[in-house]
């Protein structure tokens, strides 16, 4: 009874504070009583404030952990009970033979460490139990009909030799077992002393996130000594590089490479960031001209709700990627950290630092998880852009895009031009590369644009048959008349 009501204070505490969240992740050998110890502290503890998970979102794009298990990741305040969660190997009657890779072990890590840096307390539990005290509750269990059940479902495992079973679950604990992100190892063969030794390990990691101190006060808008400044208008050899395709052709490569079979259980990701006016809507628009719209989702990101600060920086976007279609077209994207949030003094400054690793992190297990990522940056030139923003004011058809905050980016420029360079040495890489689009010249951006995302898929499928491409050329629309 001592320890239910140091749960609730502990629990009632941790949200009056609204500071930090705490993920509780339970795995478990078969039949070694997580179940029942777990259950037995939810009944414990507020449910109000208390969610429970045990199966992943699945989708193309959720195969990477951050979209896959987003909805386990509490908002500050409250807690997640995890049912294996990203280890979800450990169930899997192939665990003995295929346990997970070095670098799914490396995915598991960062994506940890992503949690921790980002207000989320993690306790990883473990429960075990002996070859003989499992096969005596395996016994019990199949005699009694109302857990007879919980047998029958753990039969591919239970199957399965226990000394390597177990030996391989050592290794990836082993493995997994990082600073902040310890595994605590319990014995499951007395159920009492299991629940409360499970009991006091939460009471102790609610009482560790209690003393998290408040988040850091904002840094000062980043300035800059130096300027730099993008290429806007297309050099002569750029411009004669994409005088041999046309945009039509280009398009009919898009849709063709999209339906082939070897892209059936991949993905593509083309993340579009630039100046405002650079032309970033448009050139997302000649790329689904192309589509079937059940094929897309064009993603605009905007300014972080109130309720979006409650999770880790990435949260909305590990959300947005698991409900996405096989094409996820970003407007803007998670590099808002690193470019709007930085240059106007956002987020606090070890925020904006620590968030290029976390960026890297991402894309890398989205390129392992069979995603394809292209990255854009339309550049336009300080002058046309000013040129737009008086044309957008005056043109009926456009006056929605004119935002109060154009005013701030024109003040910014040449510190956002300093941030995007800054950008680019930290997360240009060979797996998800940065294309600078100069942007001034419409018709020319949207028609590299939709070269470098060609270029991407035929390195990474193949190039379209030569016969497939001709026939569906001709039924694309001709892009004489195109804006």
């Amino acid at each position: 009874m001592r320890l239910r009501e140091q749960l609730l204070d502990a629990q009632y505490e941790l949200h009056t504070q609204g500071r930090v969240g705490l993920v509780v992740l339970v795995t478990g050998l078969p039949l070694a009583g997580r179940t029942e110890a777990v259950s037995k502290i939810c009944h414990w503890l507020n449910p109000k404030l208390l969610s429970t998970h045990a199966r992943p979102a699945v989708t193309v794009l959720a195969a990477a952990i951050g979209p896959r298990w987003f909805e386990a990741v509490p908002p500050v305040g409250e807690i997640s009970v995890v049912y294996d969660g990203w280890y979800e190997a450990m169930r899997s009657k192939h665990f003995t033979h295929q346990p997970p890779s070095v670098a799914d072990q490396v995915c598991i890590g960062e994506f940890e460490q992503t949690l921790v840096a980002n207000r989320v307390q993690l306790l990883k539990l473990h429960f075990t139990i002996s070859a003989l005290d499992q096969k005596k509750r395996r016994q019990a269990f199949a005699k009694d009909p109302l857990r007879a059940w919980r047998v029958g479902g753990q039969e591919p495992i239970l199957a399965c030799d226990y000394r390597l079973h177990r030996r391989r679950v050592r290794q990836l604990l082993a493995a997994t077992d990082k600073p902040k992100a310890r595994w605590l190892i319990i014995d499951g063969s007395d159920s009492h002393a299991a629940l409360l030794h499970a009991g006091r390990a939460i009471l102790s990691a609610l009482r560790r996130a209690l003393k998290v101190g408040p988040l850091k006060a904002m840094t000062k808008p980043f300035a800059v000594t130096r300027r730099y400044n993008f290429p806007s208008v297309a050099s002569q050899p750029q411009q004669s590089a994409l005088a041999t395709g046309s945009l039509r052709a280009l398009q009919a490569e898009l849709a063709l490479q999209l339906r082939r079979d070897e892209f059936a259980n991949r993905s593509l990701i083309a993340v579009f960031e630039g100046m405002d006016a650079a032309g970033k809507s448009q050139s997302i628009n000649h790329l689904t001209a192309a589509l079937d719209p059940r094929q897309y989702s064009v993603i605009p990101v905007g300014v972080p709700t109130a309720n979006d600060q409650r999770y880790p920086y990435l949260y909305r976007f590990w959300r947005s990627l698991s409900m996405a279609a096989p094409v996820a077209l970003y407007d803007r994207s998670w590099y808002g950290r690193v470019l709007v949030e930085k240059v106007e003094g956002l987020c606090a400054a070890p925020d904006v630092r620590r968030a290029y690793a976390e960026i890297r992190q991402l894309e890398a297990a989205l390129v392992q998880s069979g995603a394809i990522v292209v990255k854009f940056w339309l550049s336009v030139g300080y002058n046309e852009q000013r040129r737009r923003f008086v044309e957008r004011a005056a043109n009926p058809l456009k006056r929605f895009k004119v935002d109060p905050r154009d005013g701030i980016a024109r003040r910014h420029w040449w510190d956002y031009q300093a941030a995007a360079k800054r950008v680019f040495e930290q997360t240009h890489c060979v797996h998800a590369p940065w294309v600078i689009i100069p942007a001034d010249d419409k018709r020319y951006a949207r028609h590299a644009v939709l070269d470098a995302v060609c270029t991407q898929l035929r390195l990474n499928l193949g190039p379209v048959p030569v016969g497939d491409l001709r026939t569906l050329s001709g039924l694309m629309t001709d892009d004489k008349g195109d804006p």
